[in-house]
């Protein structure tokens, strides 16, 4: 070999040995662990991403939910500082930040600290899982709305729970950015779901409304965001057995708009941005951005995909994602957080 064909290996060996071989590689895990990842959830202010390991008890402590008896199996990671912290209890408590107007109780009673409760990103509405009343005669339980401003609340009509510990799939929440609409997403036992699009609250919650979002597809659907401004949702849905369309639904109008298609592995999270002028989703292709005026797609960021990421969170805010993948190596797993590329 020659001399100069020798030194050529070399440095392609080098540089072969120093950059990454694959999407996995570009990013550092803030947290790597070999049990489940459940209820990751940004705060309404995107100053943090809180998630839970779900470590079983011997003794009867809950292994899941907003308390897991001296299982210190809750993490806070702070975005701008950089830091994990580790608790027993869930690092948002809501309810106990806000106070609940006088009769009003969750399910289970406050004090245990056993229900997920969610507050609007206004801090003014609170979510939670309510006692059954007199006359009750459903399975689940109901779903109650309070104004802490006016320190009133009611139940949501026609909503129920019967999961109250696992908000990845049994009781999850979406809100408007204005805290004016949300989405609800409930299991209602015997392996049924439903997800409700609540509004009109604002001025009294005598007025609020409730629309079974199930009963407009054929299919089921996975609501991403709310519209801050209208009264439209951003959803995925089924078409067929492998194909899933990203849509932009109006609530109280035939009005769709669609944003993507594709396989669900094609729409592991959306979100609107802040002004709802783009959507942004994570797909196979990497993290897109949508135009809702031009209807022109931009890959922001190709290494963030769904072929190796399983799921993903955009803060509210825009400014940071967040995600869950097999670590490398495939044997654990890891939660990574990244800052957003800047649309152009």
């Amino acid at each position: 070999m020659r001399k100069g064909s020798f030194v050529f290996t070399i440095l392609m060996f080098l540089l072969a040995s120093t950059v990454p071989t694959s999407a996995q590689e570009l990013y550092i895990p803030i947290f790597i662990t070999n049990s489940v990842l459940i209820n990751i959830m940004w705060s309404s202010d995107s100053s943090s991403l809180t998630f839970q390991e779900i470590k079983y008890a011997s003794d009867g402590a809950p292994a899941i939910g907003p308390r897991s008896t001296h299982w210190n199996n809750w993490y806070s990671y702070n975005v701008d500082q950089g830091t994990l912290t580790q608790s027993s209890l869930w690092p948002l408590p809501q309810v106990l930040a806000q106070g609940l107007p006088i009769g009003v109780t969750t399910y289970p009673p406050i004090a245990s600290l056993n229900a997920f409760t969610f507050l609007s990103p206004d801090n003014r509405f609170l979510i939670y899982p309510a006692v059954k009343p007199d006359g009750w005669n459903r399975y689940c339980w109901p779903i109650g709305l309070v104004d802490t401003e006016r320190s009133v609340a009611t139940l949501v009509p026609i909503a129920e729970t019967c999961g109250l510990e696992d908000f990845d799939t049994f009781f999850t929440v979406e809100w408007s950015d204005t805290g004016n609409a949300f989405t609800i997403h409930t299991f209602t036992g015997f392996a049924d779901t439903r997800t409700y699009y609540v509004n009109n609250y604002s001025d009294t919650l005598e007025a609020i409304s409730v629309v079974q979002l199930d009963d407009m597809f054929l299919s089921s659907i996975t609501v991403f965001d709310v519209c801050p401004i209208e009264s439209c949702i951003l959803l995925m849905t089924g078409i067929t057995v492998d194909e899933y369309q990203l849509l932009v639904r109006g609530i109280n109008t035939t009005q769709v708009q669609l944003v993507a298609q594709g396989t669900s592995k094609s729409f592991i999270e959306a979100a609107f941005s802040p002004d709802q002028r783009y959507v942004w989703y994570v797909s196979e292709d990497g993290l897109i951005q949508y135009d809702l005026e031009s209807s022109k797609s931009t890959v922001l960021e190709p290494a963030i995909n769904s072929t190796w990421i399983d799921r993903a969170w955009i803060s509210p805010n825009g400014k940071h994602i967040a995600w869950v993948a097999k670590a490398k190596g495939g044997n654990s797993y890891g939660v990574y957080v990244e800052p957003m590329t800047e649309q152009p």
